[in-house]
């Protein structure tokens, strides 16, 4: 998936097609259509597109991003504050197209729908009512007493 591959990648080196290994540009699809391939490589290190496909059984890699170890990638993902929160390690995902990480994502394909549901369970128990509380105190001018928002002026 090269969707807004340009925006995470300064210099990409496409994975080259290998027999029988076919090439296409995915901007939506059904779980028929994710079953036809083997693998799905996404240069979009943080589309949900991911999740999906390895859900789809199809192996998932992600591009990596410069600079950015696995653990980096993964705290900055959907499940970051979870993986923060409890250890470990985003299952069903590989990182990079090497052989151990490709392995790591089959083996443990079975493993996201589960772990998924404990980030979304996390989502609504806790990031979720921290940042409607953090909304609210911003609204009220109480940005000393912030749990975890950061307003984009912060990060200059």
């Amino acid at each position: 998936m090269m969707r807004k591959a340009k925006l995470f990648h300064e210099n990409i080196t496409i994975i080259p097609e290998r027999r029988g290994m076919k090439t296409t540009q995915v901007y939506f699809f059904s779980q028929q259509e994710m079953q036809k391939f083997e693998h799905f490589v996404s240069y979009d290190p943080y589309t949900f597109f991911i999740f999906a496909a390895a859900m789809y059984g199809t192996v998932t890699i992600v591009y990596p991003s410069e600079n950015m170890t696995k653990s980096q990638w993964a705290s900055y993902s959907y499940a970051g504050v979870y993986l923060k929160q409890n250890g470990g390690e985003l299952p069903g995902i590989a990182y990079v197209w090497e052989k151990d990480e490709i392995e790591y994502a089959r083996q443990t394909m079975p493993e996201l729908r589960n772990f998924l549901v404990k980030v979304r369970q996390l989502g609504l128990d806790i990031t979720v009512p921290r940042f409607l509380r953090d909304c609210y105190r911003h609204s009220m001018g109480q940005r000393l007493q912030f749990e975890g928002a950061l307003l984009v002026t912060d990060l200059n």
